[in-house]
């Protein structure tokens, strides 16, 4: 797609391409960029294009066409359609529709009608409104608050003057003004218009009331309909988190220090990255917020009551390689609050994990929710998994923090785990929506499940998986780091060992083990473990050399035990005397010999 920069790319058929060769398309329709990451390296391409996906109804394309019978198999045509209502179409700006060409096959009058210049002047027309009506979007709602209710982000970040948007059909609109509440939650908005026909369209009699009247909530005094400084900051974090990418460092720092107002400004008139830049510009924060309530999806950020406050401990650790810092928010999906996080426990390990470390990872979690904390994990394969789902076994709470959107499943094999605790826990991501997973996503990522947790549990970890990358990020955050020891032949232990043996990680062999290093000082204490006691575990020394001295298969006299024991006669005797009243010597008509069952072990 880089040799299609500022070109078309055209796609006929899309429903037909493999799976993995449309999702590859939603990074460069999102962010103009493509990452390729190989080994410890990675490199990011321009691949900014128009991109056009032609399909029929249906593979013989018959489907629903007047006269004709569709010829494709039920599944195979369902099949199909999915694909046209799958993520990738979300992204699509522009819809045409076009009806069968019956009447123009064999023929040039369609030529006639429509040439190439034709089309090559609706494409740059189309490209030319998307692109002016998602700036618009994006500088109106970002500067109200700052420039008032029709100075848009270009008029704060340039110093030029106003600007109304304009739609599709060419109508000119002040900008809108959704009140939004805080806390995270978005509602409705009041006077959103809907698209009618094509995508981009809207309705001119909801726009002209959208024009007419105020939407609930706003006054009508002096700066009435004029986004608060709080909303404001929440508008620009939400275009942050889908502008840049997560756990960039200099953005998180830049939020930090000055607001996500003033970063996004910044970010605007900043050179060294106009890559940032443009994908500000390009982002829709409306379209995106309701994206998100549409799938029952909020933004958490720090001015509200739900947010983590462990993660601020993010501010004060080291960058990796640029990653690092607070999130300048967090898309959360389910009912449960994330300050409930704040004594959960995080299981993470290999994803090719052995039965051995599944079923250790299933007890430790099941043990720590019976506690009443929360367990948190990547919903990967092997150890994440084992962790969701002992804590879920134990009727526990578990939290899944994914490298991809909040509104995505990876992987998509635990789609039924991770909508299960969609349902009842929550799925947290710091990624935009609908974002795909990449490497450096799940590196961002592990640094959420270290902050948000007391502690790391460290669950089969070979020398190069990605768990010890959670696990140094535990360890910079001055996080308890704990490891499950395994079998020394094991190549997938061999991490977790080498972490116990640099002193950085703490053995732990049971869900008890771990509560006691996560839980305060003195409330999840374990008994120390012991053998089973005996009864000459209190003897002296005497009396352990007479009881070894005493023959089993038959009887010894005193002298010969006394001889053997190496003390004196007397005290022999007594010795015996006393080994018998506690039912460990028996003394027969042949001599003294031991009780069946008691005596040495």
């Amino acid at each position: 797609m880089s040799l299609a920069h500022h070109g078309v790319l055209f796609l006929d058929e899309f429903p037909l391409f493999r799976s993995d060769v449309i999702d590859a398309l939603r990074q460069p329709l999102e962010a103009g960029e493509v990452s390729i990451a190989r080994g410890e390296e990675s490199a990011t391409y321009p691949a900014r294009a128009m991109v056009v996906l032609a399909a029929n109804p249906c593979p013989c394309g018959n489907f629903h066409a007047s006269g004709l019978t569709c010829l494709c198999l039920e599944p195979v045509r369902r099949n199909y359609q999915r694909k046209l209502t799958g993520p990738i179409v979300d992204r699509i700006d522009i819809w045409r529709e076009l009806q069968p060409m019956s009447g123009h096959r064999g023929n040039d009058r369609f030529a006639r009608r429509l040439t190439s210049a034709d089309l090559r002047s609706m494409v740059s027309a189309a490209r030319s409104r998307q692109s002016a009506l998602r700036g618009a979007r994006l500088r109106a709602q970002l500067g109200r608050a700052r420039a008032g209710a029709q100075r848009a982000l270009a008029t704060v970040a340039r110093g030029a003057t106003g600007a109304r948007h304009r739609d599709v059909e060419g109508a000119d609109h002040p900008p809108r003004r959704h009140p939004r509440p805080s806390g995270g939650v978005v509602r409705g908005r009041p006077g959103r218009a809907r698209p009618t026909g094509g995508r981009g369209r809207r309705d001119g009699a909801r726009a002209e009331d959208r024009r007419g009247r105020r939407p609930p909530g706003h006054g009508t005094g002096a700066g009435a309909g004029l986004v608060s400084a709080a909303e404001q900051e929440r508008l620009a974090r939400v275009a942050l988190s889908h502008a840049a990418e997560p756990g960039d460092g200099r953005v998180c720092d830049s939020v930090a220090t000055v607001g996500a107002v003033r970063a996004v400004e910044e970010a605007l008139a900043d050179d060294k990255r106009p890559e940032l830049a443009a994908r500000l510009r390009a982002v829709d924060v409306d379209r995106v917020l309701t994206v998100a309530e549409r799938s029952g999806i909020r933004f958490v950020t720090p001015a509200d009551d739900e947010w983590p406050v462990q993660l601020d401990d993010l501010a004060h650790g080291q960058r990796v390689r640029g990653l690092g810092g607070v999130p300048v928010g967090l898309w959360v999906k389910g009912p449960m609050r994330l300050t409930d996080l704040r004594d959960s426990v995080a299981i993470v390990g290999a994803r090719s994990a052995t039965s051995y470390g599944f079923d250790v990872a299933t007890d430790v979690a099941a043990t720590v929710v019976r506690s009443g904390a929360a367990v948190v994990s990547g919903a990967a394969y092997g150890i994440d998994r084992a962790g969701h789902r002992g804590a879920l076994a134990a009727g526990g709470a578990t939290v899944a923090v994914l490298a991809c959107g909040a509104d995505r499943v990876y992987p998509s094999a635990h789609r039924e785990l991770i909508d299960h605790i969609a349902r009842h826990f929550a799925v947290v991501s710091e990624s935009p929506l609908g974002s795909s997973p990449t490497k450096v996503r799940f590196l961002s990522r592990n640094r959420l499940i270290a902050a948000l947790s007391r502690g790391t549990v460290l669950v089969e970890a070979a020398l190069r998986s990605g768990a010890l990358n959670t696990a140094n990020w535990a360890d910079q955050l001055s996080r308890v780091l704990m490891g499950i020891p395994g079998p020394v032949t094991s190549a997938t232990s061999r991490g977790v060992h080498k972490r116990i043996r640099e002193g950085a990680a703490t053995p732990v062999t049971s869900g008890l083990d771990v509560l006691e290093l996560v839980a305060a000082s003195g409330e999840q204490l374990t008994v120390v473990q012991r053998g089973p006691e005996r009864a000459h575990d209190d003897f002296t020394l005497c009396e352990v050399r007479v009881l070894d001295a005493v023959p089993v298969a038959r009887g010894a006299s005193t002298e010969s035990i006394s001889s053997i024991a190496g003390v004196g006669v007397q005290e022999a005797n007594r010795v015996l005397v006393a080994l018998t009243d506690a039912g460990l010597v028996h003394r027969g008509v042949d001599g003294w010999r031991l009780v069946a069952g008691g005596g040495r072990a």
